[in-house]
Order: structure tokens, then sequence, then C-alpha cells
């Protein structure tokens, strides 16, 4: 499936840069058939098998009417994202503090 750069921001964790997550922006996308909701269904699958989460953000009304209508949004591991700003808040991985000394 290929991604548009512009549309799809990973997730990385602080250490070794696994990414642990992937986010769609989806303010562009104002309408989708059946092909696009399987493939979105079948990259959330092969994503969760490798132990990556797919989050959605800014999904337009009918995209959400129409994804509703699967089983998509419950099986994500977060409800669609209103706007980019709460998916960075919530999906950026907290940095890793030091521990104090003895």
């Amino acid at each position: 499936m290929l991604l548009v750069p512009d549309m799809a921001y990973l997730i990385q964790d602080g250490v070794g840069g696994a990414v642990l997550a992937i986010r769609l922006d989806l303010s562009s996308v104002s309408r989708v058939g059946l092909t696009a909701v399987e493939a979105l269904q079948r990259l959330h699958r092969d994503l969760h098998e490798r132990g990556i989460e797919l989050h959605l953000a800014k999904v337009r009304g009918r995209v959400m009417d129409r994804l509703a209508q699967t089983n998509l949004p419950q099986n994500l591991a977060h409800k669609p994202f209103l706007s980019l700003h709460e998916a960075a808040g919530a999906l950026v991985p907290a940095p890793k503090r030091p521990r104090p000394g003895p």
C-alpha cells in the first residue's frame, strides 16, 4: 500500500527508533469506498501483527460514517483524533528521564 508522506507519520520510541505507531492524516479524504475500507482494515491487521498501532486523525463525517459501518474504529488502539495536534499530544512517547543516583 502506498502512503503519501504528508499523510503518514511514524511514531518512534526514543531508544532504538523502533516504530510504535503510524498516524494517518485523513483530512484530505472526503469519502471512501469499500476497497479503501478493506485496505485500511488490512493495514490495521498487518500492523497489529507487527506490534504497531494504527491511529487515524482528522477523519471527516462521511468517512467516519463509512468506517462506523465496520468494526475498524472499535479495533483501533485509540478513537480517531479530531486534530493532528490532539493526536500528536496523545501519541508522542514521553521522554525517558534519567534515574536519580544513589
